[in-house]
């Protein structure tokens, strides 16, 4: 009772501070030129008397709701629509539009019915149509607001009868405003208002702009019925097409609220017009889930219809046409994927995710098209829209969604596709769309490997994975794709700045044997300019290596076979393809010296591989197992024939003898281009790797491993020279050694049995020699302990070699460096007593010949 008599108090305070405004406004309804100022200031103070209602939590009733109404009302019905200004219809709508925050859930169907009308009038020109005048875009704004007021939903918290949650009050307002905006004699009135709105969505205006898309997307969401849909799908699919990409603005853009605003119109208006739903439903399309519905007939399916009034009839035909149009619509948001504003991304994802949700059987063809955009999302800079893109895509891939399946089978064709379109795009030397194609791969297979937790993978991308897996095993067609790869992966040498000393003498004065990662020096790829673009071709091998596990070690053995027996670019692509796949496969990097976590399970059969790959290309450094250069076979020399479009530079090489030009087929001397240097340092970092994946359990394979890369060490080459260090340096990292000289000391007896194997008669290498210098010098003091081992080897060399200037030279600086080294440590060990006369001074000269003659 107390609170009831506090309420009617407030009630007819706040009745009193109206009347004093209302009173006064209602007397100056006729609007005369003199009277206008005090009309704009009467209602502007009972705007201003809303709000403070408002920020203080107050509600009105509907009586006073309906008395403040009343002096509105009447300056629109006692004037003629010409004599009221702009400035005055904008207040009074303005005002309206506050009021019905509150008077809709109270509001009657007629009252409901004129409000709406008369601001699809102001909207549209029609009110001010007899005085040939157009509203300017404040005044339409503000009629728009008042539509948008008329129109939204509301929540149970904005209940201002506090009635229960669950009472369905606002759903029941809602329906009854529903039901007559769809009834036959509303619904002309609807597709006015919607057709004035699409045009005032294009407005300069920004404030009318996004207005104006708000209440078209109220408009379709919840108010044209489902057979209206159809009707004006055409009309704004194309309207906001052009608002979305700023086609239709003269800056060109738009910014990325419009962008959403507009996506969220077009969403709302697909998913109501060429739905799955509403399809299946009309017997547009069939979706097969048991035998019993492939038994049907489509016949059986498609009952005879009635069309209703301005309602369009969905038929297979009508749905080809359709889908065919919006495709292209579709395809027009592309630019989109580079948009600035991260609203405008994220409402891109809302909007692919939606459609690829709702529209799997009748929009099919746009399935690749929205994927790619949802997997290009997934590399955007801004954490919230690329975590949303992820979320999305695994949601639409989770075994509760209807379209899994189906998604599942395009990420698959889209990684087969891109992948086999990544040769002819490196040839168009176009940065932008290799880093697109390779963006969208590397999605595709960081989704394969995504994680339920901190070590399983999903179970549900397990179709992804295996996919992927199929795509680089046996079956996959690697020799067909892979070899169209290998034939544009074309690597180049970086310059080095020439000091002029050699690189082992740079190395050793830089403390070669600390425990400090050495870097492997960079190589680049000759069609690609930009460095990220090349980081980015490199990721795409070690995600497919990731994703497809162990059943993508079939790729990185045919890729080992293929770049062990060349000597050119296309031997130095295919070990550089095994090199980065076993990285992605092991989950380390050579780049930034990252190992595989202890946590993930043990990789049996990559260990296996990666055995006998370590073996191999140790035997490219023995003479004797090595092949120079092995011909390609005539499968081989085929694809090399074969015409392949490409970007050329200068003149047309012509045949010598006919003076033709042979298109697409380079001439000998390029197709034979060796790269000795780069195939060696390629092979460096694949013996890196296999030490990465085998980790402690690569110290027996040290025994064949270890004088490769001592070899390297000493080349003159600075590329090999410096690879060669970063080979030992990983190697060290990924055998748990502290330092490169402690792994060389404990393994010692193997460095020194493969120099001296290589310093017989059989297998004589000059080179060993200054292995063995590099190995003394390397080890450093430690190496007093095998000394005896060193001058033995050195004593037996000089006696075999005797006369051999180049050796006996190269054994006696061995022996140099070996006493150099002993000669320091026993320095070290010497204790020096002091003498006690030598800090004695000598006596002065006065005193020493009386001394002498004593």
């Amino acid at each position: 009772m107390a609170s009831s008599l506090m309420s009617d108090e407030i009630n007819r305070e706040l009745f009193q501070q109206f009347k004093v405004f209302c009173v006064p406004l209602l007397e100056h309804s006729l609007i005369t030129p003199s009277s206008i100022p005090r009309v704009l200031s009467l209602l502007a103070d009972v705007q201003n008397l809303l709000q403070r209602v408002n920020d203080a939590q107050q509600t009105l009733p509907p009586q006073l709701i309906s008395y403040i109404v009343f002096p509105l009302t009447s300056i629109l019905r006692r004037n003629a629509s010409s004599s009221i200004p702009d400035r005055i219809l904008e207040q009074v709508l303005l005002t309206i539009s506050t009021l019905c925050e509150i008077w809709w859930w109270d509001c009657d169907q007629k009252s409901w019915e004129q409000l709406f009308m008369f601001c699809g009038a102001v909207v549209s020109g029609l009110e001010g149509k007899d005085a040939g005048r157009t509203r300017d875009d404040e005044t339409k704004e503000a009629a728009v607001r008042c539509i948008v007021s008329l129109t939204r939903e509301r929540s149970l918290e904005e209940d201002p009868s506090g009635a229960a949650a669950d009472s369905g009050r606002a759903r029941a307002v809602l329906s009854q405003f529903q039901a007559h905006a769809q009834s036959l004699k509303f619904i002309p009135v609807l597709g006015q208002t919607i057709d004035s709105l699409l045009r005032t969505s294009a407005s300069s205006y920004l404030p009318l702009q996004t207005q104006s898309l708000t209440a078209l997307c109220i408009l379709i969401r919840s108010y044209i019925t489902d057979g209206f849909a159809p009707s004006i799908l055409p009309g704004v699919v194309s309207s906001m097409t052009r608002i979305a990409l700023g086609t239709s603005s003269a800056k060109g853009w738009s910014n990325g609220a419009v962008v959403a605003e507009a996506l969220a119109v077009m969403r709302e208006e697909m998913v109501k017009a060429i739905g799955d739903e509403v399809c299946l439903r009309d017997g547009t399309v069939r979706d097969v889930t048991d035998l019993e519905d492939l038994a049907r007939s489509p016949d059986e399916l498609q009952a005879p219809k009635t069309p209703a009034p301005y309602s369009t009839v969905r038929t297979p035909t009508w749905l080809r046409g359709t889908s065919s149009q919006l495709l292209i619509a579709l395809n027009t948001l592309t630019p989109l994927v580079s948009h600035s504003s991260p609203l405008a991304l994220d409402a891109l994802c809302v909007f692919s995710a939606s459609i690829l949700e709702t529209a799997q059987l009748t929009l099919p063809q746009a399935q690749p098209l929205l994927l790619s955009f949802l997997l290009s999302l997934t590399h955007c800079p801004y954490d919230s829209v690329s975590g949303h893109a992820r979320d999305s895509l695994l949601r639409l891939l989770s075994p509760s969604s209807k379209v899994q399946q189906s998604l599942a089978h395009a990420l698959l064709q889209s990684a087969s596709d891109n992948l086999a379109a990544l040769p002819r795009l490196l040839l168009s030397q176009s940065d932008a769309r290799i880093d697109h194609v390779a963006h969208q791969i590397e999605a595709i297979c960081l989704l394969a490997i995504h994680r339920s937790d901190d070590t399983s993978p999903n179970p549900n991308l397990s179709a992804v994975s295996t996919g992927i897996g199929k795509l680089l095993g046996p079956m996959g067609g690697i020799e067909k794709w892979g070899w169209r790869l290998l034939s544009v992966l074309e690597f180049e040498t970086p310059s080095f700045a020439a000091a002029g000393i050699s690189a082992t003498h740079f190395i050793l004065e830089n403390d070669a044997a600390s425990a400090e990662l050495v870097h492997f020096p960079g190589m680049t790829l000759k069609n690609v300019f930009s460095h990220s673009t090349q980081a980015s071709i490199a990721r795409v091998f070690r995600a497919l290596g990731a994703a497809g596990g162990e059943d993508c070690l079939f790729a990185v053995e045919w890729l080992v076979s293929m770049g062990r027996s060349r000597r050119d670019s296309k031997g130095v692509a295919a070990l550089w393809c095994a090199c980065r796949i076993l990285e992605g496969l092991a989950g380390i990097t050579l780049d930034s010296g990252e190992l595989r976590s202890v946590s993930l399970p043990r990789l049996r059969r990559a260990e296996k591989v990666a055995r006998g790959i370590a073996r191999s290309i140790a035997e490219l450094w023995d003479p004797l197992l090595a092949e120079d250069e092995l011909l390609p076979s005539a499968e081989e020399e085929h694809a090399d024939a074969e015409p392949v479009p490409e970007h050329i530079k200068g003149l047309l090489v012509l045949d010598p003898s006919l003076k033709v030009g042979r298109v697409g087929v380079a001439p000998l001397s390029q197709q034979r281009n060796l790269q000795p240097q780069l195939h060696q340092s390629i092979c460096l970092q694949l013996l890196s790797v296999t030490a990465g994946v085998l980790q402690a359990r690569f110290t027996p394979l040290l025994i064949h491993t270890l004088y490769p890369i001592l070899h390297s060490v000493v080349s003159p080459l600075p590329h090999v020279a410096t690879s060669g260090l970063a080979a030992l340096s990983f190697v060290t990292l990924s055998t748990s050694y502290a330092s490169p000289a402690n792994l060389l000391l404990s393994n010692f007896d193997y460095a020194l049995d493969a120099i001296s194997r290589r310093l017989s008669r059989q297998r004589l290498d000059v080179d060993a020699l200054k292995v063995l210098l590099v190995l003394v010098r390397l080890v450093g003091h430690d190496v007093v302990q095998k000394a005896g081992d060193v001058v033995e080897e050195c004593f037996d060399r000089l006696d075999e070699y005797h006369g051999y200037d180049i050796v006996v030279e190269g054994l006696v600086e061995v022996l140099g460096e070996v006493v150099k080294v002993v000669g320091e440590d026993d320095d070290s060990h010497v204790v020096h007593e002091d003498d006690p006369g030598a800090n004695l001074a000598p006596p002065p000269d006065a005193d020493r010949l009386p001394a002498l003659i004593r």
